[in-house]
């Protein structure tokens, strides 16, 4: 038995606060280890954006130089010559001799960097021998062979159409004097993966040559670093392509490398032309060529930027480009929308709801194994006393009249009190036991349907008979109408209910001015309601809603001078309930009125 319900119910307060405390903790840890998840992947993904972009422009420009490259040093400013650079990037092309003059197509004044060109030495003239030498054995040229452009990747995102067009250098390649093409070995690279793999997805790449598939993790700045060496080693291979045709006397000594000549942007290559050693160079419009490149990464690095760098500038390698001196400054990272339900949060609200519905029903059967523990009590003290007050009347009144201490005409009186005690015994077991059958939930298996007035004829007499003990005269005032109108019930428990509320009413409504109890009949619809009104004090607005509870009567009410156990009314509503019908406290501006609601045969209403 619990006896202090208020610690209970302080415990179980604490209890709760303590879980959920931890699961708020919890939550909070949890939706903060998203949120950082959540932005790092938003980094690495931007980062990674980044990447595909350094590795578009350098493999764009892969293919400009390596065009470029493909001119003829003999006819080097021709315009009948390959295009070389598409319309539009290219300002002028121009040479440089020994004797430092600049001859450009188209003509131009010389810029104020053509004096710093960084012209190339010429050999030294040897004296002519008077004897006749032998003529040198010419040594077979060692071809440059350069790696395909198909096999520099060119990142894509996913879903980007392919509009770039078949390299110069494939279509080179496709030519009958072309040389023949080797790829570069890069075995033991660990980014080798990047020659058939389109980008790098995550920071975690497969080291080439390793057996065991062991993957190693390279930070954002080890990897942006990498990324550049490889980029520049794949592009400096890819560039060097032969022209298309190499008159005799005339060589290319080296590729196009391109440098800032006082903000200009150039691409030069040293060349070998007769006796003569030039500079040769392609004056690039660095605006055109910006927006070019940009347009070509819009997609994946949008809002970004080139911007020039100095030989000598180290500043962040990763993003510099590997064929030019220009850096790529990605734009801010994308806002991403939040999302609302994610996995975590709804695992985290499926947690809370799992919690608090269990909170809730641990909470419900405490707070039923608190009530059921006070309604023992209650019981106990009140059956205690309604049994008690009896057996005692009985004990006295039994030994009187074996003694023969009653006068023989006053022991029909005390038979009388005897036999109203021992009706308040089986009034009292009776309702105990038929509360126990509807707390084990037993169905009510005497349900038939008769007429109103033969329900009341069988229920009134005993009505009568409780009525008048107290004093009281019941008067049942029923319609004609209703007199024939069919209900289904348990006729017992019809009599038991209106008994219960004729009792109430002879032990806490009586009325020596209006001795009277009217017992009436209305009908709503389906459904027919005995209502039972006395001429009492009435209930408080404050007790309405407590009447109909089990036991409602304390134990200091149990010792008062009304008898009973505080089970009449829930017992009765109880029993109305399991036949499909109520009892309800009714309005009344006198005393208490109490209607039951009882169900009308069907067949009853439609044969009307």
């Amino acid at each position: 038995m619990i006896r202090r319900p208020l610690l209970v119910a302080v415990a179980f307060a604490v209890s709760a606060l303590v879980v959920f405390g931890a699961l708020a903790r919890i939550t909070a840890m949890t939706l903060a280890l998203e949120r950082s998840e959540s932005a790092a992947l938003q980094r690495a993904t931007h980062e990674e954006n980044v990447r595909i972009a350094l590795w578009r422009l350098d493999a764009t420009l892969t293919d400009l130089i390596a065009q470029e490259n493909t001119r003829p040093a003999a006819r080097f400013r021709s315009a009948a010559e390959p295009a070389g650079l598409p319309q539009g990037l290219v300002r002028a092309r121009f040479e440089v001799g020994p004797d430092h003059t600049l001859r450009a197509e188209p003509p131009l004044a010389a810029p104020a960097w053509a004096a710093a060109l960084p012209v190339p030495e010429q050999p030294p003239q040897k004296a002519a021998s008077p004897r006749r030498l032998r003529p040198p054995k010419v040594l077979p040229k060692v071809p440059i062979r350069p790696m395909p452009l198909a096999q520099v990747p060119i990142p894509r995102t996913p879903g980007s159409p392919a509009q770039e067009s078949p390299s110069a250098s494939q279509q080179i390649a496709q030519k009958p004097n072309a040389q023949e093409l080797e790829k570069i070995p890069t075995a033991r690279d660990p980014w080798a993966v990047l020659q058939t793999t389109p980008g790098v997805l995550t920071d975690r790449i497969n080291v080439g040559g390793n057996e065991s598939g062991q993957q190693s993790a390279y930070s954002q700045e080890k990897l942006n670093t990498l990324s550049f060496q490889r980029r520049q080693e794949l592009g400096r291979q890819a560039t060097l392509v032969r022209p298309v045709s190499t008159p005799a006397g005339a060589e290319v000594e080296s590729a196009f490398e391109a440098r800032w000549m006082d903000g200009d942007l150039v691409l030069l290559r040293r060349v070998h032309r007769g006796d003569a050693r030039l500079l040769q160079g392609t004056w690039i419009d660095w605006p055109a060529l910006r927006t070019f490149l940009l347009s070509q990464v819009a997609a994946v690095a949008p809002a970004s930027d080139l911007t020039p760098v100095g030989e000598r500038d180290e500043a962040d390698p990763g993003r510099r480009l590997a064929l030019l001196p220009a850096r790529l400054v990605p734009g801010p990272m994308p806002e991403t929308e939040p999302q609302d339900w994610t996995p975590v949060r709804l695992s985290l609200a499926a947690a809370w709801g799992a919690a608090l519905l269990g909170l809730i029903g641990f909470g419900g059967l405490l707070k039923g194994a608190v009530t059921l523990s006070q309604r023992r009590a209650d019981f106990v003290s009140a059956v205690t006393h309604e049994l008690r007050t009896p057996l005692t009347t009985f004990r006295l009144y039994t030994g009187m009249l074996r003694e023969g201490i009653v006068p023989a005409g006053e022991q029909p009186s005390y038979l009388a009190t005897l036999e109203q005690e021992a009706d308040r015994l089986s009034h009292l077991v009776e309702n105990v036991l038929t509360f126990s059958r509807l707390e084990r939930r037993a169905p009510a298996t005497r349900i038939e349907s008769l007429p109103l007035a033969d329900l009341l004829a069988r229920a009134v007499p005993r009505l009568t008979e409780r009525a008048a003990q107290a004093g009281l005269d019941l008067r049942v005032e029923i319609p004609p109408d209703l007199t024939s109108r069919r209900v289904r019930v348990d006729v017992a428990s019809v009599e038991q209910i209106l008994l219960n509320l004729v009792d109430n009413a002879c032990k806490y409504a009586p009325n020596p001015a209006q001795p009277t109890l009217q017992l009436t009949a209305i009908a709503r619809g389906r459904r027919v309601a005995l209502r039972l009104h006395d001429h009492g004090p009435g209930i408080e607005p404050r007790e309405r809603r407590r009447i109909f509870r089990s036991f409602h009567r304390s134990a200091a009410r149990a010792a008062g001078s009304a008898p009973g156990v505080g089970l009449g009314l829930a017992l009765s509503r109880r029993l109305a309930r399991q036949m499909g019908g109520d009892l309800r406290l009714a309005r009344s501006e006198e005393g208490a009125s109490f209607e039951v609601w009882l169900k009308a045969d069907r067949q009853r209403v439609s044969g009307k």
